[in-house]
């Protein structure tokens, strides 16, 4: 995988036209990973101009799948995705399965996100068994098989593949990947940790050790690039801390990155952020605070909210009731709060069922 720095390099020795047009490409989807998206934008505009110079239909459609990169990491993510759908529809017949492999990486991290889980995996799979695709668009794949794994409550297997890819960014030199691999393996115990407590099954030890993960994955982060804030990574960390009872210190976190993270959309993540908030309020004494952010994140609940953000969201409002001493309720939202950890585990093995029966594509050679 190739970085910012010798791409800026590449770029100021190339003189042919298509030579600059690949690596302008490239470096929109460097840009757009670091989230440096003025640049990438500008990046993708030059590289539109060479299309009149460089009329290549595979050239073009590569543009394309760097622009959906780009509204990717700008949270465009159906905008992203749909055009990526057009873009793998077009290339499929007459495009390089290298380029085919690229898209369709992106395609199974894309749609992970959005909680299809046949149709990431058959992407992701389709990428490993691609013999062309470059080791980052393995990577992608690796990383949206990890994630379904982490989502289906799979965590050995999760990690495993986190494990694989990592592998693959240290050999390329790709320290980006590298840190996204540490987050997401820290997520992964950190989901873990939270649904045994929801179960009553709270392991302290294991919680410690995820906090650690997480604080030590946020320095790496932050050492490649001090301007990114890690928002959603520190209010990750503030959960453990709130599980661990620390609500002084989880508090801290909240007040610190959530206004950031809740500007950066309207993200599932910084619901239960914005709920777990009230419940640290709640154990420190301040109740009409902990009642108004309780329901701040209710109002946030909708249909596409994921079924185990709902269900953090209903506890923390019944232990809110019931500190009021609403029972009725408080019973109400214990209730909620059950069938939606319920839904989440059905969704859990429904998820395992697609990953287990599913065989592999293959790509002729």
């Amino acid at each position: 995988m190739q970085s910012l720095k010798d791409n800026e390099e590449q770029l100021a020795r190339a003189d042919a036209p298509a030579e600059r047009l690949r690596l302008l490409q490239d470096r929109a989807v460097l840009l757009a990973r670091r989230e440096s998206l003025v640049e990438s934008e500008t990046v993708l505009a030059a590289a539109d101009k060479l299309h009149a110079v460089v009329d290549d239909v595979c050239g073009q459609l590569r543009t394309r799948y760097a622009r959906a990169v780009h509204d990717y990491f700008s949270r465009q993510f159906k905008k992203a995705t749909n055009a990526l759908l057009e873009v793998l529809d077009e290339a499929r017949d007459h495009c390089p399965r290298e380029l085919l492999g690229e898209i369709q990486s992106a395609l199974a991290l894309f749609t992970q996100r959005d909680g299809d889980v046949r149709a990431s995996a058959y992407h992701a799979r389709a990428v490993l068994a691609n013999r062309a695709a470059t080791p980052e668009s393995r990577y992608r794949a690796l990383l949206a098989l990890a994630s379904l794994h982490q989502d289906a409550y799979d965590h050995a297997k999760a990690v495993a593949l986190y494990r694989e890819a990592e592998q693959i960014a240290l050999e390329s030199r790709d320290d980006i990947g590298r840190s996204s691999c540490l987050l997401r393996m820290a997520a992964t115990r950190a989901s873990q940790a939270r649904q045994a407590a929801a179960a009553g099954k709270p392991d302290l030890d294991t919680i410690e050790s995820v906090a650690e993960e997480i604080a030590q994955s946020i320095a790496f982060a932050q050492g490649l690039s001090a301007l990114q804030e890690r928002n959603l990574e520190a209010l990750l960390l503030a959960e453990m801390r709130m599980l661990q009872g620390q609500f002084d210190v989880a508090l801290k976190l909240y007040d610190e990155h959530l206004p950031d993270a809740d500007g950066q959309g309207r993200l599932p993540e910084v619901t239960a952020a914005i709920s777990d908030r009230a419940h640290c309020l709640l154990q420190l004494g301040r109740a009409d605070a902990a009642l108004a952010g309780a329901q701040s994140a209710l109002a946030r609940l909708d249909d596409w909210t994921p079924a185990d953000i709902r269900a953090i969201v209903q506890d923390n409002m019944a232990t809110v009731r019931a500190s009021r001493g609403e029972r009725e309720l408080a019973e109400q939202h214990r209730v909620l709060g059950r069938i939606a950890w319920q839904a989440h585990a059905h969704a859990q093995r429904e998820a395992l069922r697609v990953l287990q029966g599913g065989a592999p594509p293959t790509l002729m050679e």
